[in-house]
């Protein structure tokens, strides 16, 4: 089996292999995808080693992997019928077979996916979409000039595989919104800016209904930061949508804690009607947020509330990301983009799911579409 015997690095891995790989690794731990990515990526793509190191780091644990929804774990193999005992693992089955011994696809723990053939998943599945919301948040690096358009691409290609009703960017520039509205048709989009570079909301045309949008300038901002706001209703609920990119480098702490509580006091100050959601690159650090005390009480970070899993922890990882191919053996690795949530009265979306994406390298340039990982969360309708 491809990469299972040998150690291989991302420049020798096309798509199609590593998307293999993925789904064998998910298959067998009863995981998913990104997850899968991120031991894979580990162990240089070799499989045998990734699933040692699956389970040896599940062993160190008191208990199981909890996912968003606090009823489901990632369960032991002996108790999901996988390959091997309750203990470390050496030696695991590599066949991959879905559905069957216990094993789950790739997807298995996504709450957005429903596997089997038969008429009742199918109709269930439609019935799991309709109550089902999927926000998407990304800097995409629109200042790094190089493979720009491809990279862009890529990025406009994972939205349509993925879906998602609301996508929140961050980085994009003049050209790169021009590739993005022309892809992406079926996306209302509204940018913050159209020059420099800028945020942008996206929304599904086919589940989404814009109401208002507006632009909040941050007046004391060093580098022309803004609070793009939509008000809109996505599948008949109210929302009020805000991204922004926070002030930038660790020298503009002061300026960014600044726009993070203009941020927070307006999630605080909607109708009580609308669900809040902010989100993008907020360049923060957890010393930041906890020199004003933490967030507002009714506003929690959505990573946090679906589990706080390690494997989606970090979003500007340059232990994993080589795309600034920065020098020296100190390589960061920050959780620079969050999501915060304020919920309605009463609550008509609960957080289930949060997930990396843009984790595979784009093979046309070998590199990943940005330096930052996206962020795909994923809300209930209660």
């Amino acid at each position: 089996m491809s990469g299972s015997d040998s150690e291989m690095s991302d420049d020798n891995l096309d798509g199609a292999v590593c998307e293999q790989l993925c789904q064998e690794f998910a298959g067998i731990t009863g995981t998913d995808s990104a997850l899968a990515m991120y031991f894979l990526q580990n162990r240089k793509w070799n499989l045998q080693n990734a699933l040692n190191m699956f389970f040896e780091e599940f062993d160190k644990k008191d208990g199981p992997f909890i996912l968003g929804d606090k009823s489901e774990v990632f369960k032991k193999p002996a108790e999901s019928g996988a390959t091997g005992s309750a203990g470390p693992v050496k030696v695991v089955s590599l066949t991959f077979n879905p559905g069957g011994d216990g094993a789950q696809s790739s997807n298995a723990t996504r709450p957005d996916v429903v596997h089997g053939a038969s008429q009742n998943n199918r109709d269930r599945d439609r019935d799991r979409d309709r109550n089902r919301i999927r926000l998407l948040s990304w800097n995409i690096d629109g200042l790094d000039t190089n493979n720009i358009f491809t990279r862009t691409k890529a990025v406009c290609d994972l939205i349509k595989k993925e879906n998602p009703d609301v996508v929140f960017l961050q980085e994009v520039v003049p050209n790169t919104y021009r590739v993005i509205k022309e892809s992406l048709a079926d996306y209302l989009m509204i940018p913050g800016n159209d020059e420099g570079y800028f945020t942008a909301i996206l929304l599904r045309r086919t589940t989404v209904e814009c109401e208002s949008h507006e632009v909040l300038q941050f007046y004391t901002s060093m580098m022309a930061r803004n609070l793009l706001v939509v008000e809109a209703k996505v599948k008949g609920k109210s929302f009020k949508l805000m991204t922004s990119h926070l002030e930038s480098t660790k020298d503009h702490a002061e300026e960014r804690i600044r726009q993070l509580k203009t941020a927070f006091k307006m999630m605080e100050d909607a109708p009580a009607s609308q669900t809040v959601i902010f989100g993008g690159d907020c360049n923060l650090r957890d010393k930041e947020l906890q020199s004003i005390g933490g967030t507002p009480p009714d506003i929690h970070d959505v990573w946090e509330l679906t589990g706080k899993r390690r494997m989606a922890q970090f979003t500007w990882d340059q232990q994993r990301n080589d795309n600034l191919g920065m020098d020296g053996k100190f390589k960061p690795k920050l959780r620079f983009d969050r999501i915060y949530i304020r919920s309605s009265d009463p609550m008509c979306v609960k957080p289930v799911y949060f997930e990396l994406v843009g984790l595979e390298r784009v093979p046309a340039c070998k590199r990943f579409p940005s330096d930052h990982w996206g962020i795909l969360t994923h809300y209930d309708i209660k």
